[in-house]
């Protein structure tokens, strides 16, 4: 089967979206594209409360329609709530209304790992069509193609996700056995775990010197 491909178009506004709606169903009229990207839901329904059961509401289903009428596909980015990066996907990182969970098909968490820059995690939960996935995927951002490339299919998110804020010095240190063994040096466990490399090469040398005075 040949390989399709798809142009992208931007449509940027200063009004809501709600305002704009019918310049932008001309547009959906036109180029009937086969996905919508709205990023993000807060700038583009700035007239909506979306903490209000009822506003969100009536925003999901206006949202709901476009995609019936126009066969396509949209997603919708929207922001985890202030204070919650050190949290689990499994944690409630949504902000306002649970409408927006609700009423959409699916929702997928896209957030940065603690083990490096270029990497993200992506992690499915609520879904219409399939059970919420237990394990993350590891995606690595490529900066030539701006796009992501996958790296590992199942990892474990807590390896990624708010290990600065693991208070138990024993705890640290498993974590750090668990980073070498990965391959990690120990310049980036210490940037992971947020101390400093001297302190890592301590933890894992005495490791190293136990095991040879056994």
């Amino acid at each position: 089967m040949p390989e399709q491909r798809f142009k992208a178009r931007a449509f940027t506004t200063k009004n809501s979206l709600t305002e704009d709606l019918p310049a932008l169903l001309q547009i959906v009229e036109h180029i009937k594209p086969v996905l919508i990207v709205i990023d993000n839901l807060r700038m583009a329904f700035t007239d909506t409360d979306t903490n209000n059961n009822k506003e969100i509401t009536r925003m999901m289903y206006t949202l709901l329609a476009l995609c019936e009428s126009s066969k396509t596909a949209i997603v919708i980015t929207d922001h985890f709530r202030k204070h919650t990066s050190s949290l689990l996907s499994d944690s409630d990182l949504q902000t306002g209304s649970g409408v927006k969970t609700d009423l959409s098909d699916g929702d997928f968490f896209l957030r940065k790992s603690g083990q490096s820059k270029h990497l993200r995690l992506l992690k499915r939960g609520k879904s219409r069509h399939f059970e919420e996935a237990d394990d993350a995927k590891l995606l690595r951002l490529n900066p030539e193609t701006m796009w992501f490339e996958v790296v590992e299919e199942h990892v474990n998110e807590a390896e990624h996700i708010g290990l600065k804020t693991i208070r138990q010095k024993d705890e640290q240190q498993d974590m750090a056995r668990l980073l070498q063994e990965q391959g990690k040096t120990f310049r980036e466990i210490a940037v992971i775990l947020g101390k400093s490399k001297s302190t890592v090469h301590r933890w894992l040398d005495a490791d190293k010197s136990g095991d040879e005075n056994k």
